[in-house]
């Protein structure tokens, strides 16, 4: 099969499903504003464009070379602008769906929702989500963000530190942020958590980077702070760490009904992770007893004691969480609207 894969940006998610393709034999054209800088050689083709116009000339220009379009999320008008220049199927991969994270339902929305041929969700309250506001009776599947076979870490042989958590994501120096003329809570402030840690005496570590300005802060308040370290190597990294953070300072309803890559990405490391008002991830690491839920800010040596025996469990599954494992749901999707 032909598959273009059609984003802004190619954040990891359209890298590992785009990857594991391969590995089947599967063709992909990565088309994207910024390839990354791991991995983009694996693919059979790597296409850049500008703009809006750029795109649909280069959708144009591979039409006859591919069987169907993967568009995901971010911006929202992808389904419309491949659907003007094609007649080809088009599956939306809508990694954070833009209501459930700003509460409103825009045009370019209902758009994508009208005009896609399936959808493909990083979890099963997204999906519902999406069904129960959409009702669009079209082929859906449910595709977590685990990570490829090939960066598992090895047989992990560093004994993590207990004392040591990590975080890997984006940062922002502010607790508040105006969206939609809406000014809400930010969802990547960790600030208020970062804090806490450190003034229990545990040492954090953060993979992730905003402007000078939020660097800046969080180093000031003590946090180890590592920005721009390629995928694979970053992934090595968090070896050493005892435990991985999961969700935000407060509850958001897209982080409730969210499954990030850093928890699958902390698995695949042999990191415990620690979850906190994130449902889903933590409804995940209570099922499969492999992380914790921390439910308060009080006893925290407590709330943390099982890290040594919740990590022989995901050194046990990791190697199970794969992307290559959910590449035959994948294909019978693109099947059932081909």
């Amino acid at each position: 099969m032909r598959i273009a894969m059609i984003s802004r940006r190619q954040c990891i998610r359209v890298f590992k499903e785009s990857f594991a393709l391969t590995t089947f034999g599967h063709k992909v054209i990565g088309v994207s504003t910024n390839p990354t800088s791991y991995g983009s050689n694996l693919l059979d083709a790597q296409v850049m464009y500008r703009d809006d116009f750029t795109l649909q000339r280069t959708i144009k220009a591979i039409d006859s070379s591919v069987d169907l379009y993967h568009a995901h999320g971010d911006p929202m008008n992808l389904v419309r602008l491949i659907k003007e220049v094609s007649n080809k199927p088009v599956v939306w991969d809508d990694h954070d769906i833009e209501s459930l994270r700003t509460g409103v339902i825009d045009q370019d929305e209902y758009d994508s929702y009208a005009m896609a041929d399936a959808f493909v969700h990083v979890s099963e309250p997204c999906r519902a989500y999406a069904e129960s506001i959409h009702k669009t009776g079209k082929p859906t599947l449910v595709l977590y963000s685990w990570i490829n076979d090939i960066y598992v870490s090895k047989d992990v042989c560093m004994r993590p530190s207990w004392s040591s958590f990590v975080y890997e994501g984006g940062l922002s120096s502010e607790g508040f942020k105006k969206e939609n003329d809406i000014i809400g809570t930010n969802m990547r402030w960790w600030y208020p958590v970062f804090k806490l840690l450190i003034d229990n005496k545990y040492n954090v570590t953060a993979f992730g980077a905003g402007d000078d300005y939020t660097d800046l802060k969080y180093q000031s308040l003590g946090v180890v702070l590592h920005a721009n370290v390629p995928y694979p190597i970053m992934l090595n990294a968090l070896q050493p760490h005892g435990f991985g953070l999961v969700g935000a300072f407060t509850t958001f309803p897209l982080m409730e009904a969210a499954m990030p890559n850093k928890l699958f990405e902390y698995i695949s490391a042999g990191v415990v992770p620690v979850v906190l008002n994130a449902g889903e991830a933590a409804k995940f690491v209570v099922d499969n007893e492999c992380g914790i839920v921390l439910n308060s800010s009080d006893n925290l040596e407590g709330q943390i004691s099982p890290g040594p025996t919740l990590r022989k469990r995901v050194l046990e599954m990791r190697h199970s969480l794969v992307m290559e494992e959910q590449i035959p749901k994948l294909i019978q999707l693109y099947r059932s609207i081909l």
